[in-house]
This record gives structure tokens, C-alpha cells and sequence, in this order.
């Protein structure tokens, strides 16, 4: 499905001429609990809204369960919105995402989507996606996450790329430092993935330098709040979406999950706490020699081992702890926890196989 993308400073200021478009009266609105008015958003649209009938949906929580998935269905059904619009993190636009297509299909098989045991053949209602965060990605990328009794499943289809992609930096210019560094880290690892992984084309890597070489001298001022480096990094990270839209990610990613959903770490700090130990584990198969040194060469260093250091120092630098025991992942139990949980579908796309043994050991020298 083809995508409108709107990359500009204070673009949130013009949604109108999207909704002219489809003649919106009815607006259904998926946001953050509190993202909506901390970015400024809520203000700068509600003039916009103003003659519109507009129903707002926040009622989910961080990382979307099935069961918030059909309360939003639900509510479609009732409200029969023009359009959907999601302003604010990767929650919220995966929310947006699955309620957009899900409400299309037959609604007593919404569990056989998500499983991939059924078809989805209707096409979705029109998604306006404003990301209010500088890491995601989900606004340019064809899945969504959904948690089922704290599984992971990742829906894939082309209708789940929202039609309109507005990414407007000044949205994120309040953003805590903890936000902007995790989410930064979710793009710069985005990246690096797409770069290595088994499904990568010519495309996505070099969506996937853009995105490194972008984020790379910026994301530590990005951090601090300056607001130049975080215009910046809002793109790399729309970039990153469109590299892993092509590539999918691998191990960290697939390791990560489990650390979010047992362990409470935001998702993008979660996926950095492994890349770099990953990094050094896909550096010893000779197949990866060339893409590794590629890496390296982005990242300025000379060996998978240093680009390892230097990433947990980065990490450091911008705030976000990366010794297991701070993050509560302390014992044998806790390990088996995350072991237990591994998403097996990104862990595949990994360019070196990784056994349940191999990740234990990567894990355990951690504890």
C-alpha cells in the first residue's frame, strides 16, 4: 500500500488538508495517556478539530493488549469514524494500526488475524500517523505489535502501513531525555539490524546508513533537548522504520520482548541491552566479515569487540543502565524467563543461527 509522508517542522499545523480528503465529520483519535498534551499536540489540533465530532481513545496500555485492541474495535463499530488519526509513540500508532484494519474484517476472528490463521482480505480505514517520538519507527513500517496472556505477535500486512505519515519534530521537543534516548537507541539498533539481517536488500541497507549516519553525531545532544539534533533524529528514526519495513529485525529484537514484558524496560532500552554482546557473537561467523567491517566503519571503530565497549559507553552516556541487575534480571530464573519468551519469528531472520544455549550463554556472563 502506498504511503504520503510529510517530514516538516510544525506539518501537525495543516492535518486539516488530509481530512478535507476524505470529507472527515468523524474522527477517531488513538493517543497516549498523557503524550497527546505533553507534545503540544492536543493544543495545535483541537482548532482543527473544532467543527469535527471527534472521539479519543487512550484507554490501552504501554505495550497494546489483544483485549484493548477490541474495545477499540468496539468503539469503531459504534462510532463509524471517516478516519483514524494516532498522535504519539509506538503504542499508540501500532493501536491505531490494528483497530484501522482489524474493524474491516470479520470481527468474531480477530484472534485468527493475530495467530495468522486467518485471511485479511478488507481493505483498512484511513490512518493519519503522528509520532510524537524520535525511535519508532511505526508510522512507516507495515506491522504491529500486540500482546496475547503476555505473548508477542507482530501482525504483517500492507494495509497496516498507515496512507498519511506526518512527522513533525516540534511534537518531540518536550520529550523527557528517558524517552529520547530509549527510542533513539530503538532506531540506531533498527538500523544496524536491518543492515545484517537475512531479509536485507540493497534498499534497506541503505535506508539503514542513512539512519546510522544521521543519528550517530546527534543523538547525545538529542538527549540534552537540543532541538536541532532532535529534528534530526525524528527523521532517522522514520528512515529506520523504512529499513526494517523491508528487513524485519533479528535477535536483539527478538530477545528484547521478553525483557519489556517481564521486566518493565522500555522497549528501545531493551532491544540496546543485547546488541552489542549480538554484534560480537554474528562478528565470529566468516560469513559476516564484510557486513561487520561495513558496521564498524560507520560506527568508527575497528572490531566488533570495540564497537561492543563503545556501545554500552554510548548507552551510558545518555543515561540508560545496561547492567542486568539494575534492570532486575538477577538469577538463573530470571534468565529462563526471558529464554522462555524469545520471539522465535525475528530471532530466524538473524544472519547467524542462535540456539537457545548460544543466547543462555551470551545471557549469563550478563548476570
Amino acid at each position: 500500500m502506498d504511503q504520503y509522508e510529510y517530514i516538516a517542522n510544525n506539518y501537525i499545523d495543516h492535518i486539516q488538508e488530509i481530512l478535507v480528503r476524505y470529507d472527515a465529520k468523524t474522527i477517531f483519535l488513538v493517543t497516549g495517556k498523557k503524550s497527546y498534551e505533553l507534545s503540544g499536540a492536543k493544543k495545535r489540533l483541537s482548532q482543527q478539530f473544532d467543527k469535527l465530532n471527534v472521539f479519543r481513545f487512550s484507554d490501552f496500555e504501554v505495550n497494546p493488549k489483544l483485549d484493548d485492541v477490541v474495545n477499540g474495535i468496539s468503539l469503531i463499530k459504534e462510532i463509524k469514524p471517516d478516519v483514524i488519526v494516532a498522535v504519539g509513540g509506538g503504542s499508540a500508532i501500532d493501536m491505531a494500526k490494528l483497530i484501522s484494519v482489524l474493524s474491516r474484517q470479520d470481527i468474531t476472528k480477530i484472534p485468527s488475524y493475530i495467530y495468522g490463521d486467518a485471511e485479511i482480505r478488507s481493505s483498512p480505514l484511513p490512518l493519519i500517523a503522528i509520532p510524537t517520538t524520535v525511535g519508532t519507527g511505526s508510522e512507516s513500517t507495515q506491522f504491529a505489535v500486540v500482546y496475547v496472556n503476555n505473548v508477542k505477535y507482530s501482525l504483517s500486512h500492507p494495509y497496516l502501513l498507515p496512507k498519511y505519515a506526518v512527522i513533525d519534530p516540534t511534537l518531540s521537543y518536550n520529550l523527557p531525555s528517558s524517552i529520547v534516548a530509549s527510542s533513539g537507541m530503538d532506531a540506531l539498533s533498527q538500523a544496524i539490524e536491518s543492515f545484517w539481517a537475512k531479509k536485507a536488500t540493497d534498499s534497506s541497507r541503505m535506508f539503514a546508513v542513512d539512519a546510522i549516519e544521521l543519528i550517530l553525531p546527534v543523538i547525545k545532544k538529542a538527549v540534552d533537548g537540543d532541538q536541532q539534533s532532535i529534528e534530526i533524529m525524528a527523521r532517522a528514526a522514520h528512515i529506520a522504520g523504512k529499513a526494517i519495513n523491508i528487513s524485519t529485525t533479528t535477535a536483539a529484537h527478538a530477545i528484547s520482548y521478553p525483557i519489556t514484558t517481564y521486566f518493565n524496560v522500555p522497549h528501545g532500552h531493551a532491544v540496546a541491552l543485547m546488541l552489542g554482546d549480538i554484534f560480537v557473537y554474528n562478528a565470529k561467523c566468516p560469513d559476516m566479515v564484510s557486513i561487520i567491517e561495513a558496521l564498524c566503519d560507520l560506527f568508527n571503530v575497528k572490531s566488533a569487540e570495540e564497537f561492543c565497549v563503545e556501545w554500552y559507553k554510548l548507552m551510558g552516556d545518555i543515561g540508560l543502565k545496561f547492567d542486568f541487575n539494575a534492570m532486575g534480571i538477577k538469577s538463573v530464573n530470571d534468565i529462563d524467563v526471558l529464554l522462555d519468551n524469545i520471539n522465535e519469528q525475528r530471532l530466524s531472520n538473524n544472519p547467524v543461527s542462535m540456539k537457545l544455549e548460544d543466547i543462555n550463554e551470551l545471557l549469563m556472563k550478563r548476570v
